[in-house]
């Protein structure tokens, strides 16, 4: 009897609890100075074709579950640990329905948890522009020149 009534309370208590409950950052714990060490690269932007992945440097940060929170359409979809345990690559979805702003890589072991901040930034036409090579020239944007100071008054 006693073995039924535990995976009762276990299926109870698993359909008590939300689905997707929402993240509240006040409640998680920000990283430790010296927990997480660095993060490459240090930011993102949205509607980048390419695929993002982090590199996460911190004493023993590969035994972490690692999450990404406090959005909708950015994800962690792979973690993969490196030979030394200080050093973790992150595989992140950013969608394209994803919003530019902070969200948070949280870090969680043993019941406890804290996180790390990380930003997404919007990307602007402009860069877009900027960066295709196969425009035509005349299709770039001008930089204006600033005018050459001639340190000669009688320089003409």
């Amino acid at each position: 009897m006693k073995p039924f009534s535990f995976l009762l309370a276990g299926l109870v208590a698993v359909s008590l609890t939300p689905a997707c409950a929402k993240f509240d950052a006040n409640k998680v714990p920000d990283a430790a100075p010296g927990a997480v060490a660095h993060v490459e690269p240090l930011s993102w932007w949205t509607g980048m074709k390419c695929p993002l992945q982090l590199l996460v440097n911190g004493p023993e940060i590969s035994s972490y579950d690692i999450s990404i929170e406090g959005g909708s359409g950015v994800k962690v979809t792979k973690v993969s640990k490196a030979e030394s345990a200080n050093y973790v690559f992150v595989d992140v979805n950013v969608s394209a329905s994803a919003k530019p702003g902070t969200y948070w890589i949280v870090f969680s072991k043993g019941g406890e948890s804290f996180k790390y901040p990380y930003v997404i930034e919007s990307r602007r036409p402009q860069e877009l522009h900027d960066r295709r090579p196969d425009l035509p020239d005349h299709a770039r944007p001008v930089r204006q020149r600033r005018p050459v100071q001639r340190l000669d008054p009688g320089y003409r």
